[in-house]
């Protein structure tokens, strides 16, 4: 992979092997492991922390911590949300929950909603 089709910030590595191709000056990388940012580009679209915290904010109950992992079990992206109740609060349902998260990202980022709805991406809280 050449250098040059990637941002600044990635994680990478330059590759040590050789490609067996004539261009054998040239430096090559590795598979990109990570990024030096905090925006991920997934099915969902380009994400950042501060969507799920706006997503999230003001949910009846939900601590303030919380994890999101882009996962890529199959064809399409998996949005795991991993989310901790405050004590002595219930969590709703996982069918309640998720009604009320996908009412939340049609009200406050409906782009991000319709490539749910299209099938880019889908979503599950643990």
């Amino acid at each position: 992979m050449p250098l040059v089709r990637y941002r600044t910030n990635d994680i990478t590595r330059f590759a040590t092997e050789p490609c067996g191709c004539p261009l054998q000056v040239l430096r090559r990388i590795d598979k990109v492991v990570g990024r030096g940012d905090e925006i991920v580009s997934c099915g969902m679209g380009m994400i950042s922390p501060w969507i799920f915290e706006t997503w999230l904010a003001g949910i009846e109950g939900l601590a303030d911590d919380w994890q999101v992992a882009v996962l890529q079990p199959g064809p399409r992206d998996l949005i795991e949300l991993r989310l901790e109740w405050r004590e002595n609060n219930s969590a709703p349902s996982p069918a309640e929950l998720e009604s009320m998260l996908m009412a939340r990202l049609e009200e406050r980022f409906p782009y991000y909603r319709k490539n749910h709805q299209m099938g880019c991406s889908s979503c599950v809280s643990a």
